[in-house]
């Protein structure tokens, strides 16, 4: 069973005369060389198609997730006042690993230590990949399907 295909195809804009391939701000678009040396750019990233997941699943007029995602977890960052929502995982560019979820508490503890604990970090210690896929799954599958960059060596 063949699980991927690779399509070499002449492409024209159907409109205009440019042409623009997927790409980010500040790595450019997604170029690779192909066996051979042949130079070829990505017309949808996997990091793409992940955002493009991700927008059918969260709906942003409700600032909530749609349909039949709505039973999986996510964090959920509310004002302390009243209650009204500012950002969540699903939406902030670092997902778990943004200043938002970060600087947020849940339940009186301060959400890198939520994240330390659940994610089972330890100083001096091996991380166990598996448990921090599993936490982090846990706290929001979505970051696995986008990924998650903890930077920061809190």
């Amino acid at each position: 069973m063949t699980t991927r295909y690779l399509l070499d195809v002449d492409l024209q804009p159907a409109i205009g005369s440019r042409f623009q391939p997927t790409g980010f701000p500040d790595i450019g678009h997604a170029e690779f060389s192909r066996p051979g040396g042949d130079r070829c750019v990505l017309v949808e990233s996997a990091q793409s198609m992940a955002n493009r997941l991700e927008g059918m699943a969260w709906d942003g007029a409700a600032n909530q997730p749609t349909g039949v995602f709505d039973g999986l977890p996510y964090v959920r960052v509310v004002a302390d006042d009243d209650g009204r929502y500012l950002t969540s995982s699903r939406v902030e560019a670092h997902r778990l690993a943004s200043a938002w979820v970060k600087d947020s508490s849940l339940d009186g503890v301060s959400m890198i230590d939520v994240l330390k604990e659940r994610l089972g970090l330890r100083q001096d210690t091996p991380t166990s990949l598996r448990q921090v896929a599993g936490a982090v799954f846990a706290l929001d599958p979505f970051c696995l399907v986008h990924g998650v960059f903890f930077a920061d060596n809190k």
